[in-house]
């Protein structure tokens, strides 16, 4: 039976690492502008949106704005807690500077 990967078999750094046989910075670069497609992307959708009405059109927009709270709301989180970043996790939220452990420590 193979032996499970634990965090680092989930990681969307090491899966693109091992399936795309690049290094860590060339993964976090990948997943950033990734990242800023993505925001991009809704940026422009929300451009267009036609208009249903003013009442629905409130609803529309309190919906994503929901969805935007999520997600900023996931960042606030994963920097409050030290899940992702130690007890270090205020200084890396204020630096964006992580110091990364070798996968055999």
């Amino acid at each position: 039976m193979e032996q499970s990967k634990g965090h680092r078999g989930n990681n969307i750094l090491t899966v693109l690492m091992e399936a795309k046989g690049i290094s860590l910075q060339e993964a976090a670069n990948t997943v950033g502008k990734h990242s800023a497609e993505l925001v991009k992307d809704l940026n422009d959708a929300k451009m267009c949106l036609p208009s249903w009405g003013v009442r629905v059109d409130a609803d529309v927009a309190r919906y994503i704005g929901a969805l935007e709270d999520w997600v900023i709301g996931n960042l606030e989180w994963s920097f409050k807690t030290v899940r992702y970043f130690g007890p270090g996790h205020d200084e890396v939220k204020k630096t964006r500077v992580v110091a990364l452990r070798s996968r055999h420590s």
